[in-house]
C-alpha cells in the first residue's frame, strides 16, 4: 500500500509540474528553444539542424506531436552528413525526442534514445557537460513520472552536480534542477525540504 500511495503522490506532483512547464513555456511571448533554457552548448552546429530543431519544439508546443516526431527523425538522420559535432548534436536530438516519446507513453522508445544519446555524449563530452546535465535531469523527470523515485533522485543527482559548474543559481536550467528536486522531496513527504529548494526562476 506504501508503494501505491508513493507511485500516486509522484504521478500527481509531476503532472502538475508539467503542467506548470507547458504553461511557463507557452505563456511567454517567445516560446524558449532548448538553446535558451540550457544554453549555448546546446545549440546544433550546422544552421539547418537548429533550424529544425526549433521547429520541431514550435509543433511541440502547439500540440502536433507526430509531425514534431518526424522532423525531429529526420534531422537525427541528417547529423552524420552535416553536422561539425556529430556525437553531440546526435545526443541533443535524441533526448529531445526521449523526453517527448516518453509523453506520448512510448517507454521502450524512450529509454533507447536516453540510453543511445548517455551513450554518445560522455565519451566525448564527460559527465559534466551542460549536454550530459540535460540528458540527466530530462531522465530524471520521466523516472519519476513513471514512479522510479530512486533511479529518478540518482539520475537528478547527477545532474545538478554537473550544472554546479555552469550554471548560477538563479539559472532557468539550474532552477528546473531545483524544482524537481522540490518535487522528489514533496514525494518522499519532506515539505521542509521541499520549500527550501523551491526554486525562483529569472524573469525573460
Amino acid at each position: 500500500m506504501r508503494i501505491k500511495g508513493i507511485r500516486s503522490r509522484t504521478s500527481i506532483a509531476l503532472f502538475c509540474c508539467l503542467l506548470l512547464s507547458v504553461i511557463y513555456l507557452t505563456a511567454s511571448p517567445q516560446h524558449p528553444y532548448v538553446h535558451e533554457l540550457f544554453g549555448p552548448d546546446l545549440r546544433i552546429s550546422w544552421p539547418e539542424g537548429q533550424k529544425a530543431h526549433e521547429d520541431v519544439m514550435e509543433l511541440f508546443y502547439v500540440g502536433k506531436y507526430i509531425p514534431a516526431l518526424q522532423k525531429l527523425e529526420r534531422a537525427i538522420s541528417d547529423v552524420e552528413q552535416f553536422s561539425k559535432t556529430k556525437e553531440k548534436d546526435a545526443a541533443i536530438l535524441l533526448t529531445t525526442k526521449a523526453q517527448w516519446l516518453s509523453l506520448t507513453g512510448d517507454t521502450q522508445a524512450s529509454d533507447t534514445a536516453f540510453l543511445r544519446a548517455q551513450s554518445l555524449a560522455e565519451p566525448v563530452l564527460g559527465t559534466n557537460h551542460p549536454v550530459t546535465a540535460r540528458i540527466q535531469l530530462i531522465r530524471a523527470e520521466v523516472l519519476l513520472l513513471r514512479g522510479d523515485l530512486p533511479e529518478a533522485k540518482a539520475a537528478l543527482e547527477r545532474a545538478i552536480a554537473a550544472q554546479a559548474g555552469h550554471y548560477g543559481t538563479n539559472d532557468v536550467a539550474f532552477a528546473m534542477s531545483l524544482r524537481l528536486q522540490a518535487i522528489v522531496h514533496l514525494t518522499e513527504g519532506d515539505t521542509g525540504q521541499a520549500r527550501a529548494h523551491k526554486p525562483k526562476f529569472p524573469n525573460h
